[in-house]
């Protein structure tokens, strides 16, 4: 999609700032409108731009965002040659390069730690030859090949170094995403047979493969017979997908974050050593939940907050004023979320100073007819 913007435009429209490092972070938590495109990015050069995103790659004012791209774009308004993408802690998590309109060349992803986490080629805006995936240590996790139409294994270690597929041929057991193992037959480096994926022992879901094609999943359940699904869940490829920020689309109002410097302890509160696993726990949870099925058939996002107090357990689930505003029918929700919350067991606690300390949490619904995202993020300790 092109953006209806250019480069000419957007030097006059804005002053330009020093560096990526001096985006201004207003303190206001309260939910603020944005009138157009041109309050969602910044001038940092003569011909460089920084693009302020939420969590799931749509345009807000700087003050809400939870990415930052730093790049340029061409006269016609597409990004162009390299660029770089850094959280609210300026620490660096994606870079990568287009070139005529289409991405281009090395891209790689990065563990907060600044290990590589992928990396890989685009060729005229394709995946192509072989992608690296390593885990946080820096050892290799995967190595896969991208073709034209299709994607093989080649090669899989699990997390103690074990080399368990060599040349397309073996058992997958990698740590893949947050707390979740993934395990399967790889024969001709393709997928095969049963693959299951797992959380401290606990099934997630089940799918069957034929020659690297997908034949059934299904997630397990107290039901007698488990709900099952025709798409697969497996995703071998990182989460992040680069064509999301080329669409510029922009939310009509963002909540802005907290300084920085009172948002993050120390160290915040852990779930099951990676929090990025709430967002599936919690996704398995509420879809059984009769309530939140009624729901989802609704179009919008819901916003609510918590409280991991000292000693690790949730408390104090609430609507977001905004949230309660709107969605004033579906109050009931709040007890189901906290009931999701409370099952998904206790957390270690964020700590300040090695001291274990109570800590704000925010956790955003959207809902798109019979989809849902969930995603969350650290607020900051409690006052």
């Amino acid at each position: 999609m092109r953006p209806f913007f250019c480069l000419a435009g957007l030097l006059v429209l804005l002053l330009s700032v020093p560096s990526f490092g001096q985006i201004n972070v207003l303190t206001s938590e309260k939910p603020v409108k944005i009138e157009s495109i041109e309050e969602t990015y910044r001038v940092v050069g003569p011909d460089s731009v920084v693009f302020c995103y939420n969590y799931n790659w749509r345009l807000v004012k700087p003050e809400c965002a939870t990415y930052f791209r730093h790049t340029k774009l061409s006269e016609e308004g597409y990004f162009t040659g390299p660029f770089k993408e850094y959280n609210r802690q300026a620490e660096l998590l994606y870079t990568g390069a287009y070139a005529q309109k289409k991405k281009e060349g090395l891209f790689q992803e990065f563990y907060r730690n600044g290990k590589t986490k992928v990396a890989g080629h685009y060729k005229n805006d394709k995946l192509t030859g072989n992608w690296e995936l390593f885990y946080e240590t820096g050892e290799p996790k995967c190595v896969l090949l991208y073709t034209e139409n299709s994607v093989y294994i080649l090669s899989a270690w699990d997390q103690a170094g074990n080399q368990t597929v060599k040349n397309g041929n073996g058992t997958m057991n990698i740590l893949f995403g947050a707390n979740e193992y993934l395990q399967g037959l790889v024969q001709d480096s393709v997928m095969e047979g049963t693959w299951t994926s797992s959380t401290q022992g606990m099934p997630i879901f089940t799918e069957e493969f034929k020659k690297g094609e997908f034949v059934s999943g299904q997630f397990p359940g107290r039901q007698k017979k488990p709900n099952s699904y025709k798409n697969s869940q497996i995703r071998l490829f990182f989460q992040h997908d680069f064509s999301d920020p080329e669409k510029f689309e922009f939310m009509a109002t963002c909540t802005p974050n907290k300084p920085m410097r009172m948002a993050v302890p120390t160290n915040p509160p852990t779930y099951h050593q990676d929090n990025s696993w709430v967002a599936q726990a919690l996704f398995l949870k509420l879809k059984r939940s009769r309530l939140a099925t009624s729901f989802w058939q609704k179009r919008g996002q819901i916003n609510f907050t918590f409280v991991v107090n000292e000693k690790g357990v949730v408390k104090d689930v609430q609507l977001t004023e905004e949230s309660a505003k709107r969605f004033y029918l579906y109050l009931d929700l709040v007890p189901v979320m906290q009931d999701a919350l409370a099952s998904l067991g206790d957390w270690a606690p964020a700590t300040q100073k090695g001291q274990p300390v109570a800590y704000k949490m925010s956790l955003s619904v959207e809902l798109n007819e019979a989809t849902i995202g969930i995603q969350y993020r650290n607020e900051g300790p409690m006052d």
